[in-house]
């Protein structure tokens, strides 16, 4: 009977130690059904995020080779033509003969209908660009020209020197004329109407001009100038559109917000696999990695006929830099574009002004070691009728801190009421030099011009511009009196 007690006291305390281990596994059995519910919600979490990004990314790569065809449409049309160095026609200015504007058939034209005979007047001309004195230049243009016989439109380029003025012996190009009967054609040949030129010695920038001539007696129904170009080299190239550049342009700017917005997308999508699968997050974070490496260095190439173009952006992170390749490179106005402050041409900067607070030079060239300080000063008053006597019509007090050669330059308009009159105008330099006296009787003279110079030292001086009239029959209406000091 004990035997047997004390097995059953044994067997007790084993079927109490199975109860408190089949509790215990039931409670773990518990925790792990929780943690594989989670699971299999964490697993269809990802299935979802890996489905959207997978369209995402679809269509990112839809817009990358949208992109990638308008780069390529954008080589074809900025690879039409070499670049116009004088600009559009929207640019020049019309003289009182002739206006710029669109004509619905023949695009932006310069254009006139005469108002004169007997004699040839410019019609337009365009902004003052530089030049390189013996560099090579052709220029080319499109006429149309509906006229009597004998009359003529024609165009050419004037050379200029440092001081602005027509080159000393050279001023124009060779001049290419269209006679009555020519039309506007879009499939002329550009050399029709063109002509190669060198730039002279001592040019340093340049201007093209159209002109009209009328025969005596005759007249112009229409006659006017399109797609003018001037550009390098021995060859009339292709008439590039102004407006399709920019349209170029702009699409550009598209491309390029476009790549931004999807490496903002790629980041960010990037993010929010990374939390939800290690290997899903790892191939994201390499292709937001290649993504950052294509905005580290950006850039257009342009080529024709072996010759590249274009620029290049930088960014490594600690640096950046921009970088052009260009033979001529300018700022201009975006509302006034015949306005370009600033361009380098051939290595050489050219600034039309400038504001320089702290300057190192190591060496300066000035033209004729002069420095200028150009003043202007208009006519005193109304008009001047003639009196018989001497009369002060403009007045300039300049104050010189070095010696200088002051050129002078007069400009006046006359008015008559009866016969030719005698009228004589003159400088005269601080009340007793008299500069350069001009005038006489016997024509009208309606715009007289004065020119004078005279070497003063450094100190303060009046410059008066004196003009002479008979009587009050001849009158003095305007006057400009222009003073330019060359310091030495």
């Amino acid at each position: 009977v004990r035997q047997i007690f004390t097995t059953v006291n044994t067997l007790s305390g084993q079927y109490a130690s199975l109860s408190v281990t089949v509790a215990t596994q039931g409670a773990s059995i518990v925790t792990n059904a929780a943690a594989i519910t989670t699971l299999d919600t964490n697993v269809g979490t990802l299935t979802t995020t890996v489905s959207t990004q997978g369209a995402s990314i679809a269509a990112n790569a839809a817009a990358i080779s949208t992109t990638t065809a308008d780069l390529a449409s954008l080589s074809t049309v900025v690879t039409a033509g070499s670049p116009n160095l004088v600009g559009a026609l929207e640019t020049w200015a019309a003289s009182p003969y002739s206006s710029v504007g669109l004509n619905p058939a023949w695009g932006t034209v310069l254009s006139s209908a005469g108002g004169f005979s007997g004699s040839e007047q410019l019609i337009g001309q365009s902004p003052i660009e530089p030049a390189v004195a013996g560099q090579t230049y052709t220029f080319a243009a499109d006429f149309h020209c509906a006229a009597t016989s004998g009359s003529a439109i024609s165009a050419d380029i004037m050379w200029l020197d440092s001081m602005g003025a027509p080159v000393s012996g050279s001023p124009y190009s060779t001049r290419v004329y269209a006679n009555p009967g020519t039309v506007f054609s879009n499939s002329r040949p550009r050399s029709t109407f063109s002509a190669t030129v060198v730039a002279p010695a001592g040019a340093v920038s340049m201007r093209a001009r159209a002109l009209l001539y009328i025969a005596p007696g005759g007249s112009v129904t229409y006659a006017a100038v399109r797609r003018f170009k001037v550009e390098r080299g021995t060859f009339a190239t292709l008439f590039s559109n102004e407006a399709s550049v920019r349209q170029t342009f702009q699409a550009l700017n598209t491309l390029d917000g476009s790549y931004a917005s999807l490496a903002s997308t790629v980041s960010v999508h990037g993010v929010a696999i990374t939390a939800t699968a290690t290997a899903t997050a790892t191939a994201i974070a390499t292709t937001d990695g290649n993504v950052t490496t294509l905005f580290a260095r950006y850039g257009v190439e342009l080529d024709v006929n072996g010759l590249g173009s274009g620029f290049i952006l930088n960014n490594n992170g600690s640096r950046s830099d921009a970088v052009w390749k260009v033979d001529r490179f300018r700022i201009a106005s975006p509302g006034s574009p015949e306005l370009q402050p600033f361009e380098v041409v051939s290595g050489v900067l050219f600034a039309r002004a400038a504001v320089i607070r702290d300057l190192s030079v190591d060496t300066i060239k000035i033209a004729g070691n002069a420095i200028t300080k150009r003043s202007f000063a208009a006519m005193l008053g109304g008009a001047n009728a003639g009196t018989n006597s001497w009369l002060t019509v403009c007045t300039r007090v300049v104050t010189l801190p070095y010696a200088a050669d002051v050129i002078l330059q007069a400009s006046m308009q006359q008015s008559y009421s009866s016969s030719v009159k005698t009228w004589t105008a003159r400088f005269n330099v601080n009340n007793g030099t008299i500069v350069q006296a001009r005038g006489g009787a016997g024509a009208y003279t309606d715009v007289p011009s004065i020119n004078g110079m005279i070497s003063l030292p450094a100190g303060t001086h009046t410059i008066d511009l004196e003009w002479f009239g008979l009587d009050s029959t001849i009158s003095l209406t305007a006057a400009n009196l222009i003073v330019d000091p060359a310091m030495k």
